[in-house]
This record gives C-alpha cells, structure tokens and sequence, in this order.
C-alpha cells in the first residue's frame, strides 16, 4: 500500500509540474499571437521622444497582456529604448511592491495591475 501511495503521490507532483509548464507556454503562445496582430497590422506603438521606460513597458504590456523581462527588454529596444534586465526588473519589482502600475505573473513576468489608470503617478527614468 505504501508503493501505491507513493506513486500516487509522484504523479500528482508531475501534474502539477506539467499544468505550470503547461500555463507558461499558454501565457507565451498568447503574447507571441498578439505580437504577431498588432505587427501585421502595422500599429506597433512607437514611442514619444521622451517616454519614460515604465510608460514604454504599459504600452508593451497593453498589448502582450503579460511578458518575460527579456520579451520586454527585446521590445524596448525595438521602440528605441534602452536599459538592461538588472535596471527593468528592479523598476518593475518596485512597482509590484507598491502595488502600483504592474504585477508580477510568474518568476520575473510581469502584466498591467487590474484598475490601474494610463500612466503611473511616480515616474521615473530608469
């Protein structure tokens, strides 16, 4: 009986494994869809000549629903923007301890906190 209790218990902890795996890649395949949309459609926001790298992350985020560090970091540049993983995930981590502008959705992914306003009240340059 303990045998069975035991591999019981080993293929509860594998589905769970699999049904994280699986809502990452969920989560991945949708900003891809998404990415690919709003591409194809020409609309890609460009940013403004002084937007601050949280702005530039909303919009992205607007868009992708929710996105890795690197994702954002690949995006940013694409607008013309720079920084690097270590400066973003800092912004971003401040933000999501604050409760404010962004929510952390998984090891360093990051989506829109739910009710916040366009634009965050702190803004910084990062």
């Amino acid at each position: 009986m303990r045998k069975l209790d035991a591999a019981i218990e080993r293929k509860q902890a594998n589905v769970l494994r699999l049904r994280a795996e699986l809502a990452q890649e969920e989560a991945d395949l949708k900003m891809l869809l998404r990415t690919r949309e709003l591409i194809g459609e020409g609309e890609a926001p460009l940013p403004p000549a002084r937007m601050s790298i949280p702005d530039a992350v909303e919009s992205i985020l607007r868009v992708a629903g929710e996105a890795h560090v690197d994702d954002l970091l690949a995006r940013l540049h694409e607008m013309g923007l720079t920084t690097n993983k270590q400066s973003l995930t800092s912004a971003l981590t401040r933000y999501h301890n604050r409760q404010k502008r962004f929510v952390r959705t998984g090891k360093n992914r990051y989506g829109l906190r739910d009710g916040e306003p366009a634009g965050g009240e702190d803004e910084q340059k990062v």
